[in-house]
């Protein structure tokens, strides 16, 4: 299935965000999305929470190897809304991390009209070297910043 979704998504728009979900499951699924990076690299979520509307699980994968390799220093309990940026030079991108949990009875004061009310923690970001694999820099304050022609993250 995974090999599948390679095929089926391997272009991009200028922010690198492009997706296809290969299963429409309900609330926590396993529902492979497919985001590429660059002509040869992509970035794959294996889960999605559809009550909280976070991606789960990302890999960085090098499509021209078919090799999927686990982000280092990525928090993986953490979920992503889908905020990637690519750099200039395709070697870099920025990745949001949330924590959102929907909140317990003892933790719920109310529920307006049966909605499920959601515990919202602080949206983070990452710099990740795409060819290693590998978180280089956390932001919290500066993830709202772009790419610069060089290739340098700024604010």
């Amino acid at each position: 299935m995974f090999l599948c979704a390679c095929c089926l998504l391997i272009c991009c728009n200028n922010s690198g965000r492009q997706q296809k979900s290969v299963d429409d499951d309900a609330s926590a699924s396993s529902r492979d999305t497919l985001i590429a990076l660059s002509a040869g690299w992509a970035v794959h979520f294996s889960e999605y929470n559809e009550k909280l509307e976070l991606w789960y699980n990302p890999r960085i994968v090098n499509l021209n190897k078919k090799d999927t390799m686990a982000i280092k220093g990525y928090p993986y309990e953490c979920g992503s809304e889908l905020f990637i940026k690519v750099s200039p030079n395709f070697k870099f991108f920025v990745l949001d991390y949330v924590n959102k949990w929907e909140l317990t009875d003892e933790e719920e004061t109310e529920r307006e009209n049966g909605d499920v009310i959601l515990g919202y923690g602080r949206q983070f970001c990452e710099i990740i070297n795409i060819k290693n694999a590998k978180t280089i820099s956390y932001m919290q304050s500066d993830c709202d910043g772009e790419w610069n022609n060089k290739s340098n993250w700024v604010k």
